[in-house]
């Protein structure tokens, strides 16, 4: 089993990758054949969590919504959900960046620092 070890608070980030899944699958379910997709890869030195959906194309205004995360992209939504993952994302010094995929859905990319370690193996390098 590969590791990917980090310096954070183990909840929050559960919380932050959680919270990016959960809207993945809701935006899916509105294509009417809900795909979503997690990856996690090395990327230099840091981690890169990938979260895909193939939900509905987004509108410019949905899009900018969802990239200033200050409301939510969903009609009952509060827009807190976002707002969270980014507040952990910037209290672990990480990134997050929203991509539109051409023919409907986002990409969420997730950029945080690697741990180092003395044992390459558990860098996954």
């Amino acid at each position: 089993m590969a590791t990917a070890p980090v310096l954070a608070d183990p909840l929050s980030l559960e919380l932050l990758i959680l919270n990016l899944i959960r809207n993945a699958a809701a935006a899916s379910k509105e294509s009417g054949r809900p795909k979503l997709g997690v990856s996690l890869e090395p990327a230099g030195k840091r981690w890169k969590v990938t979260v895909w959906n193939n939900g509905l194309v987004l509108s410019d205004e949905q899009f900018t919504r969802l990239e200033h995360a200050a409301e939510s992209t969903k009609p009952e939504g509060l827009g807190l959900g976002l707002s969270i993952v980014r507040e952990i994302a910037d209290m672990h010094s990480a990134s997050l960046h929203f991509e539109r995929l051409a023919k409907g859905g986002v990409r969420a990319e997730l950029m945080i620092d690697r741990l180092a370690t003395k044992d390459p193996e558990k860098n996954n390098e």
